[in-house]
């Protein structure tokens, strides 16, 4: 029950990046007979340390093959840490911390392109029912060849200049 709670917080953590360094690389084969046929699966493992927090931790990571294969004996591995309490750790995959960055700034830059979006949007919403109100009020001259502002008899519009469309 308790590695089981350790696992599920491993998976969570947000905490402290450090790197460490991948003391033994080594993989596993399992054999497992599964309706009438063998089944072969092998997963591969490090054992790492790395130091936080003034002591040296030392832990054991299941990862896929293809991280394994870019890790070195003696190589760099990137870990993330709880603070205060560094027992409670994950390996972290290589370039990890810079795709997190990455990941947050692209994240951040998306959310501000559609906040411009969405005010540009309703700036122009806004101008179209501007000029909609504006337009109401006018009306067709005594002699039919304009259009006068109602409030301002002197602006006037030839309708000769003004192409009206019927709505449905």
């Amino acid at each position: 029950m308790q590695r089981q709670e350790e696992q599920q917080a491993r998976r969570s953590i947000e905490g402290e990046y450090v790197q460490g360094k991948v003391t033994k690389k080594y993989s596993r084969r399992n054999e497992e007979k599964r309706a009438g046929a063998i089944v072969v699966e092998s997963t591969f493992h490090v054992d790492y340390e790395f130091t936080a927090e003034g002591r040296t931790i030392r832990g054991i990571g299941r990862i896929r093959k293809g991280v394994w294969d870019k890790l070195q004996e003696g190589g760099p591995v990137g870990v993330y840490y709880t603070v205060g309490n560094p027992t409670v750790h994950e390996l972290a995959a290589p370039n990890d911390a810079r795709n997190r960055k990455l990941g947050k700034v692209m994240l951040y830059a998306c959310g501000a392109l559609v906040m411009v979006f969405l005010l540009a949007t309703i700036d122009y919403l806004n101008r179209i029912r501007r000029e909609q109100r504006q337009l109401r009020g006018w009306a067709v001259s005594a002699d039919g060849l304009e259009l006068v502002h109602p409030a301002n008899r002197t602006e006037k519009v030839r309708l000769d200049k003004i192409r009206l469309v019927e709505i449905d």
